[in-house]
C-alpha cells in the first residue's frame, strides 16, 4: 500500500483528570486541597516558542488541567510570580540571566518545570544536562523512551523486539514512535552530567538499522524540585497543517504531573469492566479454502471458550485476484459464520484493492459487496458493519465511499501507517487498525517456522497490552488453518492475562463510541475521601465503565474501599508501567447522566 494516500490519523482518547499535590500517606487522600494551574511561559516574538505553548495548552486542557499563560515579551519572570504556581512549563525562548536565577530558586525551592529547546540553555545545574545545542535534523526522526519512568507513563518497550529485528524492516511489529517529522521543527540534544535520560533520537526512516543518537529527554531532581528537559518541542504538532498524536499530548500531561510531585491520576479506562487491552481476531476470508479453514477457526474459538469471538471479512463473489471467491460461492460457511456468534464484515466485491475509483465507483461496490453479505446473514440478526480491503488498499474516497453506505468502521489503515493501536474516528467513519504482524508475510513470504512466529506474535501482543490498546489481528483463513498451533498458543497467553477483552471488532468499536462521550467532570476532595465523578455527554446509557485512579507508592490498594450510588464498587487493582490503579466499575451511566466513584 502506498503510505502518501493514508493521511495519519490520530485518536484522542484520555479523559484524564489530574489530582495533582495529594501528597497523602496516611490516610491515604489529603484533606482540602485545591486543583492546582500550570504556568506556560513562551515568548510571542518567538514563532517557535508560540506553536510550543499552544500545543501544550491543548494537552493541558483536554484533561481540564488549569494553566495560565505569560509572555515574556511584555512581562516579567518572577520568583513571586513562579511561586504561585506548582508546575511552570518554559516553552522554547531564550531566558534572561534574572530568568535563569528566578528559575533555579524556584526550583530549589520546590517547583516543577518541564522545559522544551532552548529555554534549557542556561539551566544546566537545574536540569542536570550539558548545553542543550541544535541536532542535525535533515531528515524525518522519532523519540524513543528506553527506560521506565513515569514521564514515559505507557511509552516504554523492552520486550525483545526492541533487541533484535524478527523479520524485514517493512513487516516488524511497530514501536511507540514519538515522530517528529518534519525539518524546520527545532530539535536539540544535551547529555545528562546528573540527570537520567529517559529517551534518545532515532532515525525514522530505519528503525533498525540506526541505533540510538543523541539524548533526547531527561528527568531530574535538583534541591526540592522536579525537571524535565526535552529537547524535541512537545507543542510543535499544533504547527498549523498537523494533527497532534495522543503519544505526545500524553507525554506533555505526564511530564507535567510527574514534575509537579503529584502521585495520584483519575481517568476513564480505555475498555469495560476494568479490563485492560482488547483483542479482536480477524480473517480475510477469500479463497475456496474457508470451506475447511473456517470450520477448524470457529471450532478452536468454542474449544477455547470464546463467545461472540473473532470477524471474518468475506469477499462478495469471485473475481479479482485468481483463486478467489466470496459470500455468493459458499453461501453456508457464511452463515455458519453469523451462526456461530462471529462476526461477518465485508472484504470487498471482488478481490481487489480500493486505491482507485472516483466516489460513485467505490460507493456502488460497496453496495454490490453488501447486497451479496446481508441476505446471507439477515436471519440471524446481523449485517455488515465493517470492512477491510483487499491488500489494505484504500483511500480516502473508500472511507467516504464507506460512510455514504452506511457502515460503521474500516479495519484496513495499519497501525504502522495510522501510528495507533486504538480506534479512531478518519474523519468519515471509524478505523479500527489492524497492529500484529499479517500471517501471510510470517509464512508465506518469509518462512518463519512457528515457534519464531509465535514469540513474535506474543511479544507484539505484550507491547500493546503494556499500552492498553487493542490488539488486532490480521489472518487469513487459508494461511493459518496450516498454523493452528501458533493461533491456538497466542489466543491463550491473552486469556492467561485475565484482563483482556476478547471480543468481536464491532463490539469494540462500538463500545469505543460510547467511551468518547464519557469524561471526569469533576474531583471532590473531602479529608481521608476522594470523588471521581464521571460524565456521560449523551447518546446512550453506558454499562461497565472503568475510573482508574494511580495511587501514591506505598499505598496498599486493599486499604481503599470503593462506592458507586451506595453500592460496592467491583474494583480491580491493575499495573501499569510501573505504577499501580484501583479501577473501579461503573455498572451504568445513563444518557446524559453522571456516577460518582467514591474512595474512602
Amino acid at each position: 500500500m502506498n503510505n502518501s494516500i493514508i493521511s495519519r490519523t490520530f485518536v484522542v482518547l484520555a479523559c484524564l483528570v489530574l489530582l495533582a499535590g495529594l501528597l497523602a500517606s496516611t490516610p491515604a487522600f489529603s484533606a482540602n486541597e485545591t486543583q492546582p494551574k500550570v504556568l506556560i511561559v513562551y515568548d510571542s516574538g518567538d514563532s517557535w516558542s508560540a506553536i510550543d505553548k499552544n500545543g501544550i495548552a491543548q494537552a493541558l486542557d483536554e484533561i481540564g488541567m488549569g494553566h495560565d499563560l505569560l509572555n515574556t515579551s511584555t512581562t516579567a519572570l518572577t520568583l513571586t510570580t513562579l511561586q504561585n504556581y506548582p508546575t511552570v512549563v518554559l516553552c522554547e525562548f531564550t531566558l534572561s540571566p534574572s530568568d535563569i536565577t528566578n528559575v533555579t530558586s524556584y526550583v530549589d525551592g520546590s517547583g516543577g518545570v518541564v522545559v522544551t529547546g532552548k529555554a534549557g540553555i542556561g539551566l544546566e545545574a537545574v536540569l542536570g544536562i550539558s548545553t542543550p545545542s541544535p541536532k542535525s535534523h535533515t531528515s524525518a526522526a522519532e523519540i524513543r523512551f528506553e527506560n521506565q519512568h513515569a514521564v514515559s507513563h505507557g511509552a516504554y518497550w523492552n520486550g525483545p523486539i526492541m533487541h533484535s529485528p524478527p523479520m524485514p524492516t517493512g513487516e516488524i511489529p511497530t514501536i511507540n514512535q514519538f515522530l517528529y517529522p518534519a525539518t524546520a521543527w527545532p530539535a536539540y540534544q544535551a547529555s545528562a552530567t546528573g540527570a537520567t535520560t529517559i529517551a534518545h533520537w532515532y532515525a525514522d526512516a530505519n528503525q533498525w538499522g540506526t541505533g540510538q543518537q543523541e539524548p533526547a529527554i531527561a528527568v531530574n531532581t535538583f534541591g526540592s524540585g522536579r525537571t524535565v528537559y526535552t529537547g524535541a518541542l512537545p507543542g510543535a504538532y499544533a504547527d498549523p497543517g498537523w494533527n497532534w498524536p495522543y503519544t505526545w499530548r500524553v507525554f506533555v500531561i505526564n511530564a507535567v504531573e510527574w514534575a509537579s510531585g503529584s502521585e495520584y491520576l483519575a481517568e476513564v479506562g480505555l475498555w469495560p469492566n476494568a479490563n485492560r487491552s482488547s483483542l479482536v481476531w480477524s480473517g480475510d476470508t477469500e479463497t475456496t479454502d474457508m470451506e475447511t479453514a473456517v470450520p477448524t477457526l470457529l471450532g478452536l474459538f468454542a474449544q477455547l471458550g470464546l463467545q461472540d469471538f473473532g470477524t471474518f471479512y468475506v469477499v462478495g463473489k469471485a473475481g479479482g485476484d485468481a483463486g478467489t471467491e466470496g459470500a455468493i460461492e459458499h453461501p453456508d460457511i457464511v452463515k455458519s459464520i453469523a451462526m456461530a456468534g462471529s462476526e461477518v464484515g465485508g472484504h470487498g466485491d471482488i478481490h481487489t484493492g480500493f486505491g482507485t475509483g472516483n466516489l460513485q465507483q467505490q460507493v456502488q461496490r460497496f453496495r454490490t459487496m453488501i447486497k451479496a453479505i446481508n441476505p446471507l446473514i439477515a436471519p440471524f440478526g446481523e449485517s455488515v458493519k465493517g470492512f477491510r480491503a483487499p491488500h489494505v488498499e484504500i483511500t480516502r474516497t473508500t472511507w467516504a465511499a464507506a460512510a455514504q453506505v452506511g457502515l460503521l468502521y474500516d479495519s484496513s489503515d495499519i497501525d504502522v501507517w495510522s501510528e495507533t493501536t486504538l480506534p479512531n474516528f478518519n474523519g468519515s467513519l471509524w478505523e479500527a487498525p489492524p497492529d500484529m504482524p499479517m500471517d501471510y508475510h510470517l509464512f508465506e513470504v518469509f518462512g518463519i517456522p512457528d515457534a519464531d512466529a509465535l514469540a513474535i506474535y506474543r511479544d507484539k501482543t505484550d507491547y500493546i497490552y503494556a499500552r492498553r490498546g487493542m490488539i488486532n489481528w490480521l489472518h487469513h483463513p487459508w494461511v493459518i488453518d496450516g498454523h493452528m498451533s501458533v493461533l491456538s498458543g497466542m489466543l491463550q497467553h491473552a486469556i492467561n492475562k485475565g484482563d483482556i477483552w476478547m471480543a468481536r471488532q464491532d463490539a469494540v468499536v462500538n463500545w469505543w463510541i460510547k467511551r468518547t462521550r464519557l469524561s471526569v467532570q469533576g474531583v471532590a476532595r473531602s479529608g481521608d475521601s476522594v470523588d471521581v465523578t464521571v460524565k456521560n455527554n449523551g447518546g446512550q446509557s453506558i454499562a461497565n465503565a472503568t475510573v482508574w485512579l494511580k495511587l501514591r507508592n506505598g499505598i496498599d490498594p486493599a486499604s481503599i474501599n470503593a462506592t458507586v450510588g451506595g453500592s460496592v464498587a467491583v474494583t480491580r487493582t491493575r499495573s501499569h508501567n510501573g505504577m499501580t490503579f484501583l479501577a473501579a466499575i461503573i455498572p451504568n451511566i445513563s444518557d446524559g447522566g453522571s456516577a460518582t466513584v467514591q474512595y474512602r
